[in-house]
């Protein structure tokens, strides 16, 4: 195995595993929540402001996931997964991007780890 495939084995598993691990976290300690996208923030892909009442409070957060384009207007109403003092932002629940990198991730992970086995 040379030090790229190395590179790449572990660069590939660190993203799956640091997505699954968010994912999880939001589905096992998030309270699902109704917000409105409120506005978007560009930081090189468009992330939702999403704004919504808890526990009395109205609460602006950042959505987890940006996206190429604005995904969702401006006063669309979602339901999003919100971990009570979690200050870093909030899922939109119906929203599955992030299991799509995590399967382009496991693809590559399998290609490289047959290309070992294939290329001794």
């Amino acid at each position: 195995m040379s030090m790229n495939d190395k590179i790449y084995f572990l660069m590939g598993a660190a993203i799956v595993i640091l997505i699954l691990r968010t994912r999880i976290r939001f589905m096992m300690k998030g309270t699902v929540v109704r917000a409105f996208v409120k506005s978007y923030v560009d930081d090189g892909a468009y992330f939702p402001i999403l704004e919504f009442d808890y526990e009395g409070q109205t609460l602006d957060m950042k959505g987890m996931m940006g996206y190429k384009r604005q995904k969702y207007d401006i006063g669309t109403e979602l339901e999003v997964l919100y971990i009570p003092g979690e200050t870093k932002g909030v899922m939109i629940a119906k929203d599955r991007t992030d299991l799509i990198y995590v399967g382009i991730g496991l693809v590559c992970i399998v290609i490289i780890v047959l290309s070992l086995i294939f290329n001794k």
